[in-house]
Order: structure tokens, then sequence, then C-alpha cells
């Protein structure tokens, strides 16, 4: 392995294809969760109306509506973890030596990739083993609903274990961009911390 500190590989042509295949595909999930979102909207919005102007529940728009939060959770979680804005905790791996960091982002992105893995398996036992019943009101497979959780287990698998190949052969994907120059930043091992320094204002500055 090499220092994740050393200056930036250019990437190859199988690495931009890469690039660009995974952003695509995290777009078109970020659009299909964006679609999914704006029907919420329209089906929540209808609720309303015909509860209190037209006296009429439609009773079909509370379950279609958590089918929705469940496909827009679990799809835009994933579209987080690709593009590492997901909460994270980075004070233990800030205060690594240079060396250890890396390791510690290649461990974290191999557990996310197998919580992925035991996600997408055991979601997809469910989506057959409901598969035969229904949604009470939408008379469709009750499967659905775990059906969301599988996809996104497969994109966490694709996502994260990738990003932990590249990162293990000291390939560093274009989201690597704030952390190296994080770590590029950091003061030597072992050097006192330089206190803060405050600039006066100007009008302080004139007197």
């Amino acid at each position: 392995m090499t220092d994740p500190l050393e200056p930036r590989l250019a990437p190859s042509g199988p690495e931009r294809a890469l690039d660009r295949a995974l952003d695509a595909l995290a777009r078109l999930v970020t659009l299909v969760s964006g679609c999914c979102l704006v029907l919420l909207i329209a089906i929540f919005g209808w609720l309303v109306f015909g509860r209190y102007v037209l006296n009429e529940t439609p009773t079909w728009a509370e379950q279609l509506g958590l089918l929705l939060i469940v496909v827009i959770t679990f799809l835009s979680a994933a579209v987080g973890v690709h593009e590492q804005r997901h909460l994270s905790v980075d004070f233990l791996r800030d205060a690594l030596p240079r060396g250890a960091r890396r390791t510690l982002m290649v461990v974290g992105d191999l557990v996310m990739a197998g919580f992925g893995l035991l996600m997408a398996l055991h979601a997809w036992h469910l989506v057959v083993f409901k598969w035969s019943s229904s949604i009470p009101l939408l008379d469709l497979p009750e499967g659905l609903r775990s059906l969301p959780l599988t996809v996104c287990g497969l994109l966490l698998v694709l996502f994260a274990g990738s990003r932990a190949l590249r990162r293990a052969l000291g390939r560093y994907p274009w989201q690597d961009d704030h952390l190296l120059e994080s770590l590029g930043a950091a003061p030597p091992e072992g050097a006192p911390l330089a206190p803060p320094t405050f600039e006066a204002p100007r009008a302080e500055r004139r007197r």
C-alpha cells in the first residue's frame, strides 16, 4: 500500500469509465427518488383536499405514501453513501497516524459493503416471503415494501465495494478530494498546534 498523502495519480481509462458509470447510476437513483417525492407531495395534497374539502378521504393515499417513503429513504441513503454525505464520526480517523488513516477508510468501506450485502440478502427473503400477500387498499404485492431494501443493499455493495478496492490500491475516487486535502493540510506528527490568529477590524487598525 502506498501512502495516502502521495500525489494523486491520473485516473486511467477504466477508472474514468467506472466513475462515469457510478455517477450516472447515482443520478438515476436520485431522479427516481425525486420523482417519488413529488408524487408523495401530490398524494398527500390530494389526501388533505379529499378529507377536508370533498369530505371523502382517499383511503389508498396513506398506504401508497408509506410505500413511497420507503423508496425515497433507502434509495437516497445509497446515494448518500456514494457521495459520502452520510452522517459519520471522523475524529478517530483524523487522530490516527497517516499510514493508518487509509486502512481505516478501507475497513469502513468493507463494513458498509458487507452490511449492504446482508441487507440485500435478508430483504430479498422478505420480498419472496411476502409476495403472495397484498398491501391493504392497494392490491399490490406486500413484497414491494422490502424491495427498496434489496436495491439499497446492492447499491451499497457496488458503491462502497468499488471505493474500498480503489482506496486499497492507492487509486482514490473523486469523492476523496476533501479527505486528502484535510490530510495534507494536517501538521506533522508531534508538532505543536499553532495558536489562532485574529485580524483586527479596519477601524481599530486605523486608531
